[in-house]
């Protein structure tokens, strides 16, 4: 099964394009998504949570997105008959939303722990994070006697490997397809940002801004890829600039 998500061409400023594709398909796997910073990956994960929120009354149900707040739930009915979306999961939290009015004190307090960790300390608490919430919602359909093989779960996940080094990015990834085998979903989508090869290597990756495959056997192959991204950046950046002031 698939699920077909639609694509806004130019999401910050009309005539200014950042993706060249208007529909991207989610399949049962590990899909990333690379490019180099500015590229657009961290929107195209909130693109397609915003897709989603938008047609949650006519998605399929049994279907759960996200992972990060499991408040909806309160008895057997809230599993029934409906799309439950969740918020997604994103790695870089304080870091990447400091001027955001909803921002409140344990978020700011959480953002300088996680600045503060070491590498291993940073991915174990990214690991956990992720475990800590989807098994909240698998004992919460256990408890409620739902039957979780008839659900599928969508995974977004952005910041994943920030700041992290190869083997550990590595060991992630395995402990990544270990936990979601352990849950017994029907299916498991995960969309996360790759900023590394080691993130893109042996998964499903995409170019960000076409939207094509990308050959991550080999970190040759997958830095040109990077590199095209970003002379599309830069062409970008002009264009941005031509549209802020077009007189000059």
């Amino acid at each position: 099964m698939t699920i077909k998500i639609n694509i806004d061409r130019e999401p910050i400023s009309k005539g200014l394009e950042f993706y060249q594709y208007d529909t991207l398909t989610l399949e049962p796997e590990i899909l990333t998504v690379s490019g180099c910073n500015a590229a657009g990956k961290t929107q195209l994960i909130s693109m397609i949570y915003n897709d989603l929120e938008s047609r949650k009354e006519t998605l399929p149900t049994n279907r759960l997105f996200g992972i990060m707040n499991h408040s909806f739930i309160g008895d057997k009915s809230s599993f029934e008959g409906k799309s439950i979306l969740l918020s997604r999961w994103n790695g870089y939290s304080i870091l990447r939303n400091c001027d955001d009015d909803r921002i409140v004190e344990d978020d700011i307090y959480d953002g300088l722990a996680r600045m503060s960790r070491s590498c291993g300390e940073y991915l174990l608490y990214t690991f956990s994070a992720v475990d800590k919430n989807v098994r909240t919602i698998v004992d919460k359909m256990k408890e409620l006697e739902v039957a979780i093989s008839n659900f599928e779960l969508v995974l977004l996940i952005d910041g994943f490997d920030d700041g992290a080094s190869i083997p550990m990015i590595a060991f992630l990834k395995f402990a990544l397809r270990k936990m979601f085998n352990a849950y017994k979903f029907k299916n498991i989508y995960v969309v996360m940002t790759a900023n590394t090869y080691e993130t893109a290597r042996n998964t499903h990756c995409i170019n960000v801004i076409t939207g094509k495959n990308i050959d991550a056997s080999t970190y040759d192959t997958y830095r040109a890829h990077v590199f095209d991204t970003y002379q599309y950046v830069l062409m970008r950046q002009q264009k941005q600039e031509q549209l802020r002031h077009p007189d000059e």
